[in-house]
C-alpha cells in the first residue's frame, strides 16, 4: 500500500458534483430476533464427551465451502485428544440459518501438521483469523494453548509441570480443515518474541491487528493474565517468525491502563478499527477481575495504539461506572471475559462492541450475559448498553453455571437485514451430557433499512450516510497515444452512465492503468479500500471458492483483481496469469480552502479529490470484459460499478511446440492482423520488419527471404501455422 496525503491550497473545478448514493449499513437496537444452538447432538456438528468445554473460543475464519456464509472455528480446550487436556480446535461449516453444511473437522496434536502439544496444554483457548498467509486463498489461525510449559530454553517443563507460561500456534488452513504444512508455535523461547515467566498465561487471548510494521503481514496482539496482565504486540512474517522484537502494554505502559494486582488486563482482546485516525487500529482489552464499583465486576479498556506498538493518547476505561455502560452488574460478573467489534450498529461512524459477562446471573446463577456497547471514538458510550441473556426476548435457553459469554465472534450478517450477527460460546453448558459446552447464533435485530441517501443526507443525527462519489475515470496504454477520459455528472442518478461503451484493445505487454478519482461527503483519509476487477468468466471449476466474489450482472466472476486496503494487506488475484499487478498508488489532496464556485465543502469542511492508480502489465491475450470499480468508506458506505469500457488483449493462445532442445517461442501473435498483412503480398516489395512487428519479435532475427514463407501463406500452398513453425526453427538454429 502506497499512500500520500498532501493538505494544501486548491483551485478547483467551478462544477459541484453530488451523486445519489445508497447507505447499505442498516442499525441495530442491541434486540435479537432469533437463536440457534450448536452442540454435539446436532447433524454435522463437532464430536464431544463430557468435561470438553466446546465454546471456550470461536473465531469467524471466512467462507472456506463457497456457499456465501462464513465458516467457525471453536474452541474445545479440555478435549484430551493425544493425552490429557490437550485442547482441540473444531472448523464448523455454517449455513445462513444455523445448520451445518457439513461435518465438522477437529484440529489438534493427532491432526497432520497440526500442533505440539502435551497433557493440558489446552490449544483453544483463544483463536485469530490471520488472513492468508501461506498464499493458498484461504484464511489462516493463530490458536492459544495457554497453559503451555515450554521454557525460554526451549524445553517443555523445563520450569516444571504445569507452570503454564504459554504459547500461540500458527495453523496454515485448506479450505476443507486440513492443514498446508507444519504449524509453527511462538512461545517464550521464540526469537524477538514474548519475555515470559511461570504462569503468565501467554495466548489467553488472541488477535490479529492488522499490518503495523509494513511487511504486508496481519500482526498480533496476545493476551498474557499474570498479576496485573499485559498485552504483547507480536510482529508477524508470512512463515511464523517474527520481523522485530514484541512490544508489551500493561500498567507500566505511557497511556496505558491504570490496572491494579490481579486484574487480569488481556484476558480478551479486539481490534476494534481507527478510533483515533492515525491509520493504525485501535484495541479493547478485557480485565475481568478489575472491581469497578465493586468486587471482580471487570472492564474494557480502550487501547489507542501506535504501528510500533507504544500508545498515541491515554487509554479509556469502560465499566459498570461508565455513563451508559453495563448495568445491573453484581460482584464477580466478569465484564470483559470476551469482546468483539461487531460493526457499527447506531450509525454514528465507529464500530460498536460484544462484551462478555460469563459470571452475570441472568434468571439464575452463572448463567451468562452479552452487554452491547454503543462506543464514540474517544471511548465514550453514545446511548445506554444494551444486554442479551436468558431473559432477552428470543434470546438463548441457559441453565445455572451454563457461562453465556465466554467467547463472542462477529460471523457477518447471516440473515441479511443488514445487521452482523453473533456466535457466543457457553462452554459449561451441558448439551447432551455434562459440559460439553455449546455455541449459540444469536441472530441481532435491524432498526433501520438500508434507504437511498437522498433522504437522509441532510438528517444531523447521521454522521456519515453517503458513499464516496466517483468523479473522474482515466484508462491509459502504454503503446497508444490515445488517453481515456470520463468525467461523471453526479447530479444524474447513481450509477448510471448512459449506453455508450469504449472498447479498448491492447497487446501483450502493454501495461493498463485504471485511474480513478472520487470525493465524499467526510474526510478522504476515510476511504477503506477500492478494488478493480476485470476478466469476467464462468466459474473455472478449480477456482478457488475464497477469491471467487466479485459479480458482473450476467453472474460471471472476476478472475483478476486488485484490492486495495487502507490499514491491512491488499488483496491481488490473478487466476490464469494473465497480468503482472503493480502496487496501487494512493494521492489524497484535501484541504479547509475552498473558493468561492467550486467544490462545496463536505462535513468536515474540506474539499479534495482521493486518486488511487491501478496498474497492470498484461503478460497474454484477454477476451473482451467488462472492468468494474468499487470503493468503500468506513462507515461501510460503497459504490460498485461497471465502467463504461470494455477491455481486450488482442493475440491467440500461445503455441507449444515438442522439442528436445530449449526453444524460444513465439507467445503472442494476432492471427487476424497476420493473414491480413500476408493476404496480397507479392514478395518483392514487404519489408520483413512489418512480419517481425506482427510476431513480436526483433526484425534483425529474420531474414528477408522469410517473406516468401508469408506468399506461400497468402497462395494457400503452407498454412499459418506452417509458417510459425519454420519462424520458430529460424530463430531457435
Amino acid at each position: 500500500m502506497q499512500l500520500k496525503i498532501i493538505s494544501s491550497f486548491l483551485i478547483l473545478l467551478s462544477l459541484v458534483f453530488l451523486v445519489p448514493s445508497v447507505v447499505f449499513a442498516a442499525t441495530s437496537d442491541g434486540s435479537v430476533d432469533s437463536k440457534v444452538e450448536i452442540n454435539d447432538s446436532i447433524e454435522n456438528g463437532p464430536t464431544l464427551a463430557n468435561g470438553y468445554w466446546f465454546g471456550r473460543s470461536v473465531e469467524n475464519v471466512g467462507d472456506l465451502d463457497g456457499n456465501g456464509v462464513n465458516d467457525l472455528a471453536v474452541g474445545a480446550i479440555l478435549d484430551p485428544a493425544g493425552g490429557t487436556k490437550r485442547g482441540a480446535v473444531h472448523i464448523i461449516f455454517l449455513n445462513s440459518d444455523g445448520t451445518l453444511t457439513k461435518q465438522s473437522v477437529e484440529i489438534d496434536d493427532s491432526t497432520a501438521n497440526g500442533p505440539t502439544l502435551s497433557d493440558n496444554d489446552r490449544f483453544g483457548y483463544a483463536i485469530a483469523n490471520i488472513g492468508d498467509l501461506d498464499g493458498n486463498g484461504v484464511n489462516d489461525l493463530v490458536v492459544g494453548a495457554a497453559h503451555d510449559d515450554t521454557a525460554s530454553d526451549g524445553n517443555d517443563g523445563a520450569l516444571g509441570v504445569n507452570s503454564n507460561i504459554g504459547a500461540v500456534h500458527i495453523i496454515f488452513l485448506n479450505s476443507d480443515g486440513t492443514l498446508t504444512k507444519q504449524s509453527v508455535e511462538i512461545n517464550d523461547s521464540t526469537a524477538n518474541g514474548p519475555v515470559l515467566g511461570l504462569v503468565h498465561y501467554f495466548g489467553r487471548s488472541v488477535e490479529n491487528v492488522g499490518d503495523l510494521d509494513g511487511n504486508g503481514v496481519n500482526d498480533l496482539a496476545v493476551g498474557a493474565i499474570d498479576g496485573n496482565g499485559a498485552v504483547h504486540i507480536i510482529f508477524l512474517n508470512s512463515d511464523g517468525t517474527l520481523t522485530k522484537q514484541s512490544v508489551e502494554i500493561n500498567g507500566s505502559t505511557e497511556n496505558g491502563p491504570t490496572l491494579a494486582n490481579g486484574d487480569q488486563f488481556g484476558f480478551s482482546v479486539a481490534n476494534i478499527g481507527d478510533l483515533d485516525g492515525n491509520e493504525v487500529n485501535d484495541l479493547a482489552v478485557g480485565a475481568i477481575y478489575d472491581d469497578g464499583t465493586s468486587t471482580d465486576r471487570g472492564a474494557v479498556h480502550i487501547i489507542f495504539l501506535n504501528s510500533d506498538g507504544t500508545l498515541t493518547k491515554q487509554s479509556v476505561e469502560i465499566n459498570d461506572s461508565t455513563a451508559n455502560g453495563p448495568t445491573d452488574e453484581e460482584d464477580s460478573d466478569f465484564f470483559g471475559t470476551a469482546v468483539e467489534k461487531i460493526g457499527d450498529l447506531d450509525g454514528n461512524g465507529v464500530n460498536d462492541l460484544a462484551v462478555g459477562a460469563f459470571d452475570d446471573n441472568g434468571e439464575g446463577t452463572d448463567r451468562g450475559a452479552v452487554h452491547i456497547i454503543f462506543l464514540n471514538s474517544d471511548g465514550t458510550l453514545t446511548k445506554q448498553s444494551v444486554e442479551i441473556n436468558d431473559s432477552t426476548a428470543n434470546g438463548p435457553t441457559l441453565s445455572d453455571t451454563d457461562k453465556f459469554g465466554t467467547s463472542v465472534a462477529d460471523i457477518g450478517d447471516l440473515d441479511g437485514n443488514g445487521v452482523n450477527d453473533l456466535a457466543v460460546g457457553a462452554y459449561l453448558d451441558n448439551g447432551v451430557g455434562s459440559n460439553r459446552g455449546v455455541l449459540h447464533i444469536i441472530f441481532m435485530h435491524k432498526t433501520t433499512t438500508p434507504i437511498e441517501e437522498e433522504e437522509v443526507k441532510k438528517s444531523s443525527d447521521c454522521y456519515d450516510c453517503e458513499a464516496p462519489k466517483l468523479t473522474k475515470v482515466e484508462v491509459h496504454v502504454s503503446s497508444s497515444p490515445f488517453d481515456y477520459v470520463w468525467n461523471f455528472d453526479q447530479k444524474s442518478p447513481y450509477p448510471m452512465f448512459g449506453d455508450d461503451i469504449t472498447p479498448i484493445i491492447a497487446d501483450p505487454g502493454d501495461e493498463v492503468e485504471i485511474i480513478l478519482e472520487l470525493t465524499d461527503n467526510r474526510t478522504l483519509k476515510r476511504v477503506y479500500d477500492s478494488g478493480t476487477y476485470t476478466n469476467f468468466l464462468t466459474k473455472p471449476n478449480d477456482m478457488n471458492t475464497f477469491y471467487a466474489n466479485n459479480f458482473d450482472e450476467y453472474g460471471k466472476v472476476s478472475t483478476t483483481y486488485y484490492e486495495w486496503h487502507q490499514t491491512g494487506e491488499d488483496l491481488v488475484y490473478d487466476y490464469e496469469s494473465t497480468v503482472q499487478w503493480s502496487p496501487a498508488e494512493i494521492l489524497i489532496e484535501e484541504s479547509a480552502e475552498f473558493v468561492e464556485g467550486g467544490q462545496a465543502p463536505n462535513l468536515d469542511g474540506l474539499v479534495g479529490t482521493f486518486t488511487i492508480s491501478f496498474k497492470m502489465k498484461f503478460l497474454q491475450p484477454m477476451q473482451t470484459t467488462d472492468v468494474w470499480v468499487q470503493a468503500t468508506d468506513r462507515s461501510g458506505n460503497f459504490f460498485k460499478v461497471s465502467l463504461p469500457l470494455t477491455l481486450k488483449i488482442s493475440g491467440n493462445e500461445p503455441l507449444l511446440f515438442e522439442s528436445k532442445i530449449h526453444q524460444k517461442v513465439l507467445s503472442f501473435y494476432d492471427e487476424s492482423m497476420l493473414y491480413e498483412l500476408v493476404s496480397d503480398w507479392t514478395g518483392t516489395s514487404q519489408d520483413v520488419s512489418e512480419l517481425a512487428a506482427v510476431l513480436g519479435i526483433p526484425d534483425e532475427q529474420l531474414p528477408p527471404w522469410v517473406t516468401n514463407l508469408a506468399v506461400w501463406v497468402s497462395e494457400d500452398r503452407i498454412t499459418l501455422v506452417d509458417m510459425i513453425v519454420s519462424i520458430e526453427h529460424l530463430i531457435n538454429n
